[in-house]
């Protein structure tokens, strides 16, 4: 299926997504990926069909939204990264860490992410305000990426990591993925200010699978044939638009965060 055919059918559900953020495009010129946040010196935004289809049609690449929200809500986001390794390893630390957020009474929404491994979201109320939301959010992510070392450790995939990742390194980190070697990332940098994910049901310009919105059941049964652009047309004929973002105060988790930081850093079990 073509890209434009694909999004005239899915449009609904990608508006959904992208109304209230501001849109970041990568467009196919000259066989170069242009990136392109702005038009006449204004943030794109994309509010309809008309919109949506007036950029498909200018030879885009990909369609990432921003993780601030118009109306001022920034939502925290977590990126499962492979790297170099197997998706099945991204798709065993995912199963992990969303086991570990339910147990914190979060229940985010999840999707792959086109390529290389899962996104988490979710809207966490009274938390700091401006730049400093950021800030929070990765002291979040590290606390989190901490427990999730501490659980992988100790469970029965721990030798299957191990024969990708060095011996001498946790299966998991939060170092930018260039500089990661062979290990599954959770990717911080996406935590700041005009960071941007890709959209919910958009097409991955490399893979050209869609990055599509996942139950935690398929999640653990996840294969790549779930985001095969015929079958998620044909999955939203049957459900609609399935990435509502949770909002939720998230009292367990900041009361384990503040009990962390006043203990100081876990111990990392290493092989």
């Amino acid at each position: 299926m073509d890209v434009i055919s694909y999004y005239d059918e899915m449009a609904d559900c990608l508006i959904k997504f992208l109304q209230p953020r501001n849109i970041f495009l990568r467009i196919k010129e000259r066989n170069r990926l242009i990136p392109r946040f702005y038009e006449r010196n204004r943030p794109i935004r994309i509010a309809d069909k008309s919109g949506l289809m007036y950029w498909v049609k200018q030879n885009i690449a990909d369609i990432y939204g921003s993780i601030a929200r118009a109306d001022g809500k920034v939502d925290f986001v977590i990126d499962v990264d492979r790297h170099n390794l197997p998706l099945d390893l991204a798709k065993i630390v995912a199963v992990h860490l969303y086991q570990i957020l339910e147990e914190y009474q979060i229940l985010p929404a999840i999707k792959f992410s086109g390529e290389a491994g899962f996104h988490f979201m979710c809207h966490i109320t009274n938390v700091p305000k401006g730049e400093n939301v950021y800030l929070y959010h990765r002291k979040i992510l590290k606390f989190l990426r901490e427990k999730l070392e501490h659980r992988l450790q100790e469970s029965e995939f721990k030798n299957l990591f191990y024969q990708y990742v060095p011996t001498n390194l946790p299966i998991t980190t939060t170092i930018a993925k260039e500089k990661a070697i062979n290990q599954i990332v959770l990717d911080k940098v996406i935590l700041r200010k005009n960071g941007y994910i890709r959209a919910a049901y958009s097409v991955h310009e490399e893979t050209e699978l869609i990055s599509v919105p996942l139950t935690f059941k398929e999640l653990k049964n996840f294969t790549v044939d779930f985001a095969n652009p015929e079958k998620v047309i044909e999955v939203s004929k049957q459900r609609g638009y399935q990435f509502e973002i949770p909002e939720t105060e998230a009292i367990l988790l900041k009361k384990g965060l503040a009990e962390h930081e006043r203990k100081g850093t876990l111990l990392e079990f290493i092989n």
